[in-house]
């Protein structure tokens, strides 16, 4: 059993501790090929195209695991980043010690403000808040233990993968045309406007408030989908 850390937005601190939360996709950023080379998952099929040859001098074929996984832009399980089942995840999140240098530290979290915004709620003089990326060990409150990984494209969540991620129902009643308002998001205080009728829609928005600068959704990137279930 191996543990690792694992990052996480306010608004999916909440999601977990809430019980919405049992899955996470993290973008498959590169595997490596028969060859021990790093590629990127769209140039798999590219790559193994271009090497068959040698691969098959190499002794691999297309039932081998390692090629198979290469040529379907899919990488091996054993290689995900984030571990395998049974293994542990433990969460770093944004933070902020309120007794500096006392011992011992008094821990608050950002998930727990009020607001959605950082600056809406005041910490005492020279109290800031600290980076979830350099949240230590010590200070994490939540431990999370990985039932299941396995790679698939983005777009292929559904809508009960969708609502895995941390989406939350309100129902906003009927227009005036005696119609459901859609009721699926991922926000605190979300209005029907920001809600969808279909998870994979809410999902959609969720996404793209942390990816849409590097891998929108539009992209409909490879992603490690991994499960889990809160330990402490």
């Amino acid at each position: 059993m191996k543990e690792r850390p694992v990052l996480f937005s306010a608004p999916m601190v909440n999601a977990i501790l809430e019980e919405r939360k049992t899955q996470t996709r993290r973008v498959v950023k590169s595997i490596k090929s028969a060859e021990g080379l790093a590629i990127n998952p769209n140039e798999a099929k590219l790559f193994a195209s271009e090497h068959m040859d040698s691969l098959e001098l190499q002794g691999f074929d297309f039932r081998s695991t390692l090629l198979t996984s290469v040529f379907h832009c899919i990488p091996p399980m054993d290689r995900c980043p984030y571990g395998q089942p049974g293994d542990l995840l433990w969460v770093r999140e944004t933070w902020a010690n309120m007794a500096y240098e006392c011992n011992p530290p008094e821990i608050t979290y950002r998930a727990n403000s009020p607001s959605t915004d950082v600056e809406g709620w005041a910490l005492p003089p020279g109290v800031v808040w600290r980076p979830s990326i350099h949240m230590p060990r010590w200070a994490s409150r939540i431990t999370l233990i990985i039932t299941d990984v396995r790679v698939e494209r983005l777009q292929s969540i559904s809508d009960d993968d969708a609502k895995a991620e941390g989406l939350m129902w309100s129902d906003f009643g009927l227009n005036r045309f005696k119609q459901q308002l859609p009721g699926w998001h991922w926000k605190e205080g979300a209005d029907w406007k920001q809600s969808h009728l279909f998870p994979r829609h809410a999902f959609y928005n969720l996404w793209n408030s942390i990816n849409e600068k590097t891998h929108p959704w539009e992209s409909n990137p490879w992603v490690w989908v991994v499960e889990f279930e809160r330990v402490c």
